[in-house]
């Protein structure tokens, strides 16, 4: 198959691959970049007009959290904290010091939280107890601090665990911007009043900042924009009162290369041994979000509900009839973690040997089943 979509993409000349984040194994996403972008190298569509690589992050805005530098190692516009020249311009600008060594992952502060090396977190829009894998090392992670903030829209599991809790706008009370995967920034207009005692997260970091003696220069959306523009050289072109109804793509706004630095081949090797089930637990469990929910935010949505209510586990045809098993029966999940009960639904398109839960549903805690190893979860099912 992988030798014959090479020939396929090669053969044609405007190729887009289209990558989700994962296929449900956590320890994948990393592994599933390189071997993509290996492939693009290879048949030549890097640098190709009309052709390239899209990598769909879960929510709406997963490529302008990145390009803000939302991850351990990077400043904004992707420019590595170890970098003096780069760290140097946002210590002039924010009147501030930036540490040069890389910050932690998520799962990477949670086990801090719970080895008590980190006393304190500030959650914001996350529901890790949910979301997260292996949902009772999450709760003892919390459970572990001194003190826990969490910033978001209701109250959620993780928000119950929290010493304050900080009540944030939903995306239709503020204004502000989205960047989608093709890199272009689009306008977020509000178009709903806030409840009274709700700010949002903008004024809700401007008020924090301030009450610990740092005076933002940004507290409107246009402000915030021109900042980045200043300081982030890819997103020079975007100015926010002529984002429209189209948006700016950043970057490249006349088609030209973004990079003239020459890519590299990543060797990309798979575990099989990780891949192997056992006697008690032969399913692979895989684990990720469906076309109508995205979570806390859209689980309170009764039209959603209606169309997708709660969670279930999917099964191959071939799998439910070893198990004589018929859609909607109920049943138990194991793995050597947790058990949880769900119904089946009997998918044509699932894989034998493999199994599907969807996390987003707090009554039906998939993650309660996983583990924050890395390492694949095989289950096992019984009838209910």
């Amino acid at each position: 198959k992988i030798r014959e979509t090479a020939r396929l993409i090669s053969q044609n000349k405007k190729v887009c691959i289209l990558v989700s984040s994962g296929l449900g194994i956590i320890s994948d996403d990393e592994k599933l970049a390189q071997a993509v972008a290996n492939l693009a190298m290879l048949t030549g569509m890097v640098g190709r007009k009309g052709s390239g690589i899209g990598f769909l992050g879960e929510k709406c805005n997963s490529q302008g959290t990145l390009d803000m530098g939302a991850l351990p190692h990077l400043l904004p516009g992707f420019e590595e904290v170890s970098d003096e020249k780069a760290r140097n311009a946002f210590e002039e600008a924010w009147k501030t010091s930036i540490p040069s060594q890389p910050g932690q992952s998520a799962l990477e502060m949670f086990e801090g939280a719970e080895k008590g090396s980190i006393n304190a977190l500030y959650l914001v829009g996350e529901n890790p107890v949910v979301s997260y894998p292996d949902t009772a090392q999450t709760i003892k992670a919390l459970e572990s601090l001194d003190f826990l903030v969490v910033q978001d829209l209701f109250l959620t599991p993780t928000a119950k665990c929290a010493d304050v809790v900080l009540p944030a706008a939903s995306f239709a009370e503020k204004s502000g911007t989205y960047t989608n995967f093709e890199r272009r920034v689009q306008k977020l207009n509000c178009g709903l009043n806030r409840l009274e005692g709700v700010k949002t997260d903008l004024e809700i970091f401007g008020e924090l900042s301030l009450k610990m003696g740092y005076e933002m220069n940004t507290s409107t959306p246009d402000e915030v924009m021109k900042e980045i523009g200043t300081l982030v050289p890819l997103y020079t072109e975007v100015n926010y009162s002529r984002l429209g109804e189209e948006g700016i793509v950043w970057g490249s706004p006349n088609g030209e290369k973004l990079s003239k630095v020459k890519a590299r081949f990543i060797p990309v090797e798979s575990d099989e041994a990780m891949l192997e089930p056992d006697k008690e637990y032969p399913l692979l469990l895989l684990v990720g979000s469906v076309l109508f929910h995205s979570g806390s935010l859209s689980t309170k949505s009764p039209e959603l509900d209606q169309v997708g209510p709660g969670g279930w586990v999917a099964m191959s045809l071939e799998d439910a009839r070893d198990y004589q098993l018929t859609d909607d029966q109920p049943v138990f999940v194991r793995s050597k973690r947790g058990e949880i009960a769900l119904k089946v639904k009997i998918n044509k398109k699932q894989t034998k040997g493999t199994v599907f839960i969807p996390y987003h549903f707090e009554s039906q805690p998939v993650n309660t089943l996983t583990s924050k190893d890395l390492r694949p979860t095989f289950v096992e099912i019984r009838k209910g």
